[in-house]
């Protein structure tokens, strides 16, 4: 409304109703669609000891946690930042005006999306930077998780090479980060999990001579290291 006002306020009210017409449910629809189809995440948290990720993410404290040192990966220490927690969501407005008027221009001029970046680098850097804001947002509700979130995207320039995430993803989805797995902890309950033999037998044959320490939560929240 502000830029119609300012730059055409004779024609605001019929450019608001257009605009209207144009960002429709099945616009949103489209970018929802886009953000859960092209954006890969990966959620992990800040410590071994969260006893609320314990119970809800580790089978009631049977299951096992693996640390990683975050300086030892460069996806890890590149892509990933802190969920911020807040009590509404992110005003995404400014952002949403921003993508629809670099498009405006782009299709006003006949340009190819190439000649409208270098026309317009600095606003679509601007906004690169905006439009994967919400996926770092969430309810103060979920504080307790202390999470941080590992994103990939279909290509982007990180701060220190292009990544393309069919080149760092396997069939299933999954990174290779064993580089950086410092310790495994094992949940305090960790023996009353009916596969914990098997488990902790290829836990130990996977850390084996790789300077990886393996831990034992106990019912007090402390950890005994085992050899």
């Amino acid at each position: 409304k502000r830029f119609y006002k300012r730059s055409a306020p004779d024609k605001m009210t019929e450019m608001l109703r257009i605009a209207d017409e144009e960002i429709s449910e099945e616009h949103f629809d489209h970018i929802v669609s886009n953000y859960q189809n092209t954006i890969q995440i990966g959620c992990l948290t800040a410590t071994s000891c969260n006893d609320h990720m314990w119970e809800k993410y580790g089978n009631q404290h049977s299951g096992y946690c693996i640390e990683y040192d975050v300086s030892k990966d460069e996806l890890l220490s590149h892509n990933m930042l802190p969920v911020i927690y807040e009590e509404s969501g992110v005003d995404s407005s400014y952002t949403l005006f921003l993508g629809i008027f670099l498009e405006a221009v782009k299709q006003g001029k006949k340009r190819s999306l190439e000649e409208n970046y270098r026309m317009y680098e600095d606003y679509y850097r601007r906004w690169a930077k905006l439009v994967y804001l919400p996926t770092f947002v969430k309810g103060r509700k979920w504080m307790c998780e202390e999470e941080y979130r590992l994103f990939l995207l279909p290509h982007f320039q990180s701060a220190i090479r292009m990544v393309k995430a069919d080149e760092e993803m396997d069939a299933n989805g999954c990174i290779n980060l064993k580089a950086a797995v410092t310790a495994v902890h094992l949940g305090k309950n960790f023996n009353q999990n009916p596969n914990s033999r098997e488990l902790l037998t290829k836990i130990k044959k996977t850390i084996e001579g790789r300077n990886i320490s393996l831990y034992q939560r106990q019912m007090d929240g402390t950890e005994i290291e085992i050899v």
